[in-house]
């Protein structure tokens, strides 16, 4: 069995509240008391499942994200955006260390203080070109 299509509505009447879709009346969930004073719920298998999936993968998901109308849909595609920016400086990135001349094999003659040419002239270079392929190495495992 399916959950009721969506978009769904939270309606109240008549101190009731119903969970209803296309309009129609609480025919996703329907709460009322009854005469002996006792909540009752009526609702599908189906959709008590679908609300519960929904909830968990809402979890840590602000409400004021959820009224401002964040949808799964709207989530994919900024996702899918990022990842377009992710892979365009990936592939500057590449681009760049590709062009860039290469600092000569370290030189050091200081191992302390003060620093020796080789650390002054190289040494944030290959700081820099280091760090570029540690970047390029996990971006290219996820």
């Amino acid at each position: 069995m399916s959950h009721t299509p969506e978009p769904w509505e939270v309606w109240t009447s008549n101190s009731h509240i119903r969970i209803s879709s296309c309009g129609r009346d609480g025919d996703v969930c329907c709460a009322t008391i009854a005469s002996d004073g006792m909540a009752v719920l009526s609702i599908s298998i189906a959709d008590a499942e679908r609300i519960v999936a929904c909830i968990n993968a809402c979890a840590g998901l602000p409400q004021d994200a959820l009224d401002g109308g964040w949808t799964a849909a709207g989530i994919s595609q900024y996702a899918k955006k990022l990842e377009q920016q992710r892979d365009e400086l990936l592939a500057a990135l590449v681009n760049l260390l590709n062009v860039s001349d290469e600092p000569p094999d370290s030189n050091c003659s200081c191992h302390i203080s003060p620093p020796c040419n080789d650390c002054v002239d190289n040494g944030g270079m290959r700081e820099v070109i280091q760090g570029a392929r540690s970047a390029i190495a996990k971006a290219k495992q996820s």
